[in-house]
């Protein structure tokens, strides 16, 4: 820290300091030249949360639907400068100041939660993340397989990933950050709550509800006019009726 962090500045406060070295933290946090250097005008820059299979999926979304440029990667397992993916890694943290620098150096970038969403630990990453990336008011945009069925009368908040071959039907709301995974099915007027996972093959009957922060597992079945309860994890294959789950 130098007195040019205290120019016009009457009283120094000691949350006048930690606040000039939080920033500071925060910009060495970062990979600036390497996302700089990887921007194309005129496409959009991704950077995207992760390093598993479900970020690489996301990644190939990408490369199908010839939208956006992914330009890095944001992962807290190794150190920036690493590769996975043929992305670098330009930063091991997602915390609101790290967002927001970001976002203010570079307006246009689209930042995408690329960790799935498989288990109770995983499932509360995964709501920490979402508010990182929500209170930070960082652009995420939902990410659309070309080849799924969306019908235009769905509603859709931000941050949703909606995988290939799966059916978004008439009248469904989805609410934010929540994931509608390969092949799966939601039938007319559902809606999706706030970081929900539909996993691969699930079906959705009509009116169904499900809350936030739950899992569908891969090949349900969710009968009709169902609610399923905020934080349920439905275990892959079971069939789900209404009185499993009484209104």
């Amino acid at each position: 820290i130098s007195k040019d962090h205290f120019v016009d500045m009457l009283f120094v406060t000691k949350e006048d300091v930690e606040k000039i070295l939080d920033k500071n933290v925060a910009e060495s946090d970062v990979s600036w030249n390497v996302i700089e250097n990887n921007i194309i005008e005129g496409i959009v820059p991704y950077l995207v949360f992760g390093g598993g299979g479900h970020t690489n999926n996301l990644i190939e979304i990408f490369v199908t639907n010839e939208s956006g440029m992914p330009v890095g990667l944001i992962n807290t397992d190794h150190p920036v400068g690493n590769v996975l993916f043929d992305l670098p890694i330009v930063s091991r943290s997602a915390n609101n100041d790290v967002l927001k620098l970001i976002r203010d150096k570079f307006p246009n970038m689209a930042f995408v939660l690329g960790l799935g969403h498989i288990n109770k630990k995983s499932q509360k990453i995964r709501k920490n993340l979402m508010m990182e990336f929500y209170n930070s008011q960082v652009y995420c945009p939902n990410i659309i397989h070309k080849n799924c069925v969306v019908e235009p009368s769905i509603t859709l908040g931000i941050g949703n990933q909606i995988f290939a071959q799966s059916v978004v039907s008439t009248n469904v709301i989805i609410g934010n950050f929540s994931i509608i995974n390969t092949g799966a099915i939601i039938s007319h007027d559902c809606v999706i709550e706030d970081n929900v996972h539909i996993s691969p093959g699930a079906v959705l009957g009509g009116g169904v509800t499900v809350s936030k922060d739950s899992i569908i597992g891969m090949n349900v079945t969710v009968y009709a006019g169902v609610t399923i309860p905020p934080g349920s994890i439905i275990m892959n294959g079971e069939n789900i009726l209404p009185k499993d789950f009484p209104s």
